[in-house]
């Protein structure tokens, strides 16, 4: 194989970006990402969506024991009754 000569090289360094443009580059990289970074809200929609019996396991796991919490067995007996457990 042939090594690159002086002329190979000087045009292979005049096809790379300078500082500057690298520079210019990054800023409209960073610039791009911060439009699109989805908020917090978004992260939990998003999330919901992918998972959703995840989150409606824990909400009705996290409903049981508050209501048990403030109602103490009647909430249990009421549940019972509406699916036939209790007469």
């Amino acid at each position: 194989m042939k090594k690159h000569n002086k002329n190979y090289a000087a045009l292979e360094n005049a096809a790379l970006p300078t500082e500057r443009q690298k520079e210019k580059m990054l800023e409209h990289i960073l610039a791009e990402y911060r439009k699109y970074s989805p908020t917090p809200a978004e992260k939990f929609l998003k999330l919901v969506a992918a998972y959703p019996w995840r989150f409606a396991f824990a909400f009705s796991t996290l409903q049981a024991a508050l209501c048990t919490a403030i109602w103490d067995t009647g909430y249990t007996n009421m549940v019972l009754r509406i699916f036939g457990g209790l007469k």
